[in-house]
């Protein structure tokens, strides 16, 4: 019962990193560019399906570190992958990617990319990032 108490309480630890990764604005320049353009747009973002992968598990003090990056995607959704990481020997302890899609907040309609907006995406993309 001892081991599963733990387990579960490395599991919350994981999120909850993610959460804060997110939270405290790790990648605060892109995600301020990206909120402008959606609020212009009046967009928002779903994500349709979330997968994670666990590799290993920290012990309870040790650090983590969050590695993000876009996988690309087409008009209709793109693909974020990011990477748990032991920061003192890179080695990862799981792995989560996001297929998400942008939405018209008035007629909560999927928005297809047009030809420059997609170009912008995916001149971020890392050809070949998935788990």
């Amino acid at each position: 019962m001892d081991r599963y108490e733990d387990s579960l309480k490395v599991y919350r630890d994981l999120n909850n990193v993610i959460d804060t990764a997110f939270g405290d604005g790790v990648i605060e320049g892109e995600i301020k560019r990206t909120r402008e353009i959606a609020k212009a747009l009046k967009a928002g973002g779903a994500a349709l399906e979330y997968r994670l992968i666990y590799l290993a598990w920290p012990r309870a003090g040790d650090r983590l570190e969050i590695r993000s990056g876009a996988g690309g995607g087409d008009a209709r959704f793109r693909k974020l992958v990011h990477w748990i990481v032991n920061p003192a020997t890179g080695e990862p302890w799981g792995v989560a990617e996001n297929i998400s899609v942008s939405f018209d907040l008035e007629t909560r309609k999927l928005i297809t990319l047009g030809d420059e907006a997609l170009a912008l995406a995916n001149a971020s993309a890392i050809e070949g990032l998935t788990l």
